[in-house]
């Protein structure tokens, strides 16, 4: 793996509560050039942990914290998270809260969701009523669903949770060689703290939170006092309760004998100072200070609520909190653990208590989902076009799909036709989707934007769209990148019509160069065309070269005499055109030509090649000259390669162009081309072509057109592939770019 996997996890805080210093644990111990945390926290206070987190590669996002009131604000700020950040493919919940409003933006974006069970009952009051009917949908939102405690599990996801397969156990796991008890240690920190040799300390690890039940534990200690007067009660860790804390403490008159220690990272070396640990929670999980207690050989009494599952030793000792402090202060006197303290570890290791072995299993986990989501192939594109007939940026997008690997890429086509065209048929044998849509207007505008809703709702399968249609494409840019897909607009042309049609598509097509997150043009003039002046200078934009399958359109003989016999052409001067019948291909123009080269050479032919709305007015045209009996009209033809070998010379009279696919293969079959100046120079891949001015009269198009034919026929194939328009080159590199994004 080049970078490590980054899995995003959500907390409430990342201070020293049990949850998160488990997760620190494993950060700590995980291979770092592997896997990586982020943490999205929800809050923008600074956190015992916030530092460690950034020291060890993590990064931090700060949320609001989630109720009813502020559930719009919140969903947006989750939907512009995943469309910012899409490098995320696990995101694993540790506060369960709001993790079902996660993750069902989550699940949009395609991301793994897994929910982690912390705790075994609820707080009380209305708040918790809320965030419970929150929790209840977890189930099945959760792809994985992890607890500390078949108990934890039960609670959070149903008593019949252990039986599912993506349920899973996750032990409390630490750091055990930290937490082996240490002699010396034990002394340094008495000594510290003022506690003598023979003092006896209650120690206590946990945030000051109702939950923990303090005030039980604070007239627990005030028992013991009358016990043992020289007793000390050690609480670590800070907290809303913690003043009410202190206030009673104080009321009962022995501050001298309760100490009150704060958050603290040693926690370890605190432990060592500690003769017996006392938790009286009203609820846990399985708590992980309890787990480092018995590590460090420390005897434990706890509520009786809690899991069997903590009792991995002898060490510890249940009991009701309806019994009195009394009784749990007597308790605590009679506790004396029969083995030496150094010698628990090792039972703890026994039990799969070790991090280290949580740190492998869960490296090993996320990226066996990363790689089972990255290894579903095919990978499915999306391309958006008008319609998928013949034209240049069609057939640049076919050749293209001929030739990636359709066991790794597949290309689906939204188009805006309901017609079949020219390419659908080859589409589906490819192993493509066609889906239809309306033709944009502003008409139809919420129309059009609702079925693109309704679409990517449907399909969360794409993770790349390619716009090869542009005229709408600021109208369903933002919706695909709102569920996280990559969007690209693509310019194919260098010019725009006239009329106020266009002047409106003019319009809707300037957000594209600030709201794509890739921008492609088939040559310099019409990625300036579309998307500015200093295009050239973004990092996200690139020329992709309209590449064509050079060996199949490479000049042949067979071909030629074949496609001469087939169309009656003899030894006639053949000049051709492909294209489709639209105002921009100057169709009339090219006839004027065509009439101008007849009157110098009486024996040619015109050959013109495609469909459209002008083919009837261009035959009328031809009729109208007397020339109808020398132009042919071919319609759409897939033998293009074998026509452009039978033509002598290849005429575009055009008012605009990209880089034209056809004159590419033309020159691929090294056909002679006369095309308009306005064309990018960016085309002259060979020697083989010549421009005109439209100013330029029809009869000065006609010399140079007859000119141009007069040249001798070879093979340039390997020009154009050394020119880097092999189709091949162009392919490999659009694979591997949309690959990289599904990664």
């Amino acid at each position: 793996m080049d970078k490590p996997l980054r899995v995003l996890l959500v907390f409430g805080k990342l201070n020293r509560g049990g949850a998160e210093t488990l997760v620190m644990n494993i950060f700590r111990s995980v291979d770092r050039t592997r896997l990586v945390f982020d943490f999205v926290v929800h809050t923008d206070e600074e956190c015992d942990y916030d530092n460690e987190v950034i020291q060890l590669g993590g990064k931090i996002y700060h949320f609001p914290r989630y109720n009813v009131l502020n559930h719009s604000l919140y969903c947006k700020e989750w939907n512009d998270f995943f469309v910012n950040h899409r490098e995320y493919k696990i995101i694993h919940a540790h506060s369960t809260g709001s993790a079902s409003v996660i993750f069902r933006i989550a699940r949009k974006y395609g991301l793994i969701t897994i929910a982690h069970s912390h705790t075994v009952s609820p707080k009380n009051g209305l708040r918790q009523i809320a965030v419970n009917s929150y929790r209840l949908p977890l189930k099945g939102l959760s792809d994985y669903m992890f607890a500390c405690s078949e108990q934890a599990g039960r609670w959070m996801f149903g008593d019949d949770v252990t039986e599912k397969e993506n349920y899973k156990t996750i032990k409390n796991a630490i750091d055990l060689d930290n937490f082996s008890y240490c002699e010396a240690d034990r002394i340094e920190v008495r000594n510290q703290l003022g506690i003598g040799e023979n003092g006896f300390v209650v120690g206590n690890v946990a945030r000051f939170n109702p939950s923990k039940n303090h005030p039980f534990l604070i007239d627990i200690f005030n028992e013991l006092l009358k016990l043992k007067p020289e007793a000390k009660l050690m609480l670590v860790g800070t907290g809303e309760d913690e003043n009410k804390i202190k206030t009673k403490v104080n009321e009962l008159g022995i501050n001298d004998n309760v100490l009150f220690l704060g958050s603290q990272s040693w926690v370890n070396k605190l432990l060592n100072a500690m003769d017996v640990f006392v938790l009286p929670s009203f609820y846990e999980g399985i708590p992980l200070s309890v787990i480092e207690a018995q590590a460090n050989g420390l005897s434990v009494l706890t509520t009786s609520s809690i899991s069997n599952e903590v009792l991995c030793t002898d060490l510890v000792i249940l009991k009701s909190i309806e019994e009195s402090a009394s009784d749990w202060a007597r308790e605590i006197i009679s506790l004396k653990a029969e083995k030496p303290r150094e010698a628990y570890k090792d039972e703890l290791k026994a039990k799969c208590y070790d991090v280290h072995l949580t740190a492998k299993w869960l490296t090993e986990f996320y990226e066996s989902l990363a790689v089972k989501k990255s290894e579903v192939y095919p990978k499915r594109v999306l391309l958006v076009f008008g319609k998928m007939n013949r034209g240049g940026a069609e057939t640049l997008a076919m050749n293209i799909f001929r030739n990636v690997d359709r066991s790794k890429i597949v290309f689906d086509f939204i188009v805006h036709t309901n017609e079949h065209c020219d390419y659908d048929d080859e589409i589906i044998k490819l192993g493509g989707k066609i889906y239809h849509f309306p033709r944009y207007n502003i008409s139809n505008n919420l129309l059009y934007v609702n079925k693109w809703k309704a679409f990517l709702d449907k399909h969360n399968e794409y993770k790349v769209l390619h716009a090869h249609n542009t005229g709408s494409a600021a109208v369903f840019i933002p919706l695909a990148k709102k569920k996280g897909i990559y969007c690209i607009s693509h310019s194919h042309i260098a010019k725009s019509q006239s009329g106020l049609r266009q002047k409106m598509v003019d319009l809707y097509q300037l957000p594209l160069r600030n709201i794509s997150d890739y921008l492609f043009a088939c040559s310099k003039i019409a990625g300036e065309w579309l998307f500015g002046k200093d295009v050239d200078t973004r990092d996200n934009y690139k020329v992709i070269t309209n590449g064509v399958d050079s060996e199949a359109f490479s000049y042949n003989e067979e071909f030629r005499n074949g496609i001469r016999y087939e169309l009656n052409l003899g030894k006639s001067l053949v000049v051709v055109n492909v294209a489709r019948f639209h105002i921009q291909k100057n169709h009339e123009f090219l006839v004027d030509i065509f009439y101008e080269i007849l009157k110098k050479h009486e024996d040619s032919k015109l050959l013109l090649v495609g469909t459209g709305e002008l083919e009837e007015k261009i035959r009328e045209k031809a009729v109208s000259l007397g020339i109808a009996d020398k132009v042919i009209f071919t319609g759409v033809r897939s033998d293009v390669n074998k026509i452009l070998s039978a033509a002598d010379v290849f005429c575009m009279p055009s008012f605009r162009e990209g880089l034209p696919v056809s004159l590419v293969e033309a020159q691929a079959a090294g056909l002679p081309v006369v095309a308009t100046d306005t064309i990018s120079d960016e085309i002259v891949l060979t020697d083989l072509v010549k421009f005109r001015s439209l100013d330029d009269s029809p009869e000065k198009w006609a010399d140079t057109v007859i000119e141009s034919s007069k040249t001798e026929r070879t093979d340039r194939s390997e020009e154009i592939k050394k020119a880097g328009y092999d189709i091949r080159t162009t392919a490999r590199f659009l694979q591997d770019f949309y690959l990289e994004k599904y990664e």
